[in-house]
């Protein structure tokens, strides 16, 4: 009989098969000796078939480092492209070394910490990585203009999300938005 434990260790084998085949072909591709973004590139074009599933990380009210490789929304996306690239230059290519890359960039500071730990914004997480070294954010510097916008979608809208029926969930991402709405941003 499958049991939660059985069913979830299923998922958890296919991901890792997955994760050592990318890495088995675009290593294969020689993204190790491409510039960073050239290698980003590549790895985006690997996910050309791969399925948009909406909501991917929001689906277990605990927090925890989902995986699921074989269907992504945007920032997931986003987040295997940079991972996977980065592991490869890096020669770091096992799945455990693609789930620790993964928790470093997903999460504030790279540590899991409850749900307020996740870089829920795409503005935070690029200032988040950017403090880690990760990414280098050029808006300002290729003639970005500055503008402000009140960041409290999550915080105003606390219904739609499950994780936030916790007061201790709502504080950390009232911290999260009040930390983003001190930062100056600028756009293209």
């Amino acid at each position: 009989s499958i049991t939660k434990a059985n069913y979830f260790s299923f998922f958890d084998d296919y991901d890792e098969a997955v994760c050592r085949k990318k890495f088995k072909v675009l290593v294969d591709q020689g993204l190790k000796s491409m510039p960073i973004g050239d290698a980003i590139i590549e790895v985006g074009r690997s996910f050309l078939e791969t399925d948009y599933v909406a909501g991917t990380l929001d689906k277990n009210m605990s927090e925890s480092l989902v995986i699921n490789l074989t269907g992504l929304d945007c920032v997931t996306f986003v987040e295997n492209c940079l991972v996977f690239a980065r592991c490869i230059k890096l020669g770091a290519t096992t799945f455990d070394d693609y789930k620790a890359e993964l928790k470093k960039i997903r999460y504030r500071g790279g540590s899991i910490d409850g749900y307020a730990s996740r870089l829920h914004y795409f503005c935070d997480w690029i200032t988040d990585n950017e403090e880690k070294g990760i990414v280098k954010n050029v808006s300002a510097e290729i003639g970005g203009v500055e503008y402000s916008k009140k960041i409290n979608f999550m915080s105003t809208h606390t219904g739609s999300y499950k994780q936030l029926s916790s007061q201790t969930n709502i504080d950390g991402i009232n911290s999260a938005e009040e930390a983003i709405n001190s930062r100056i941003y600028y756009y293209i």
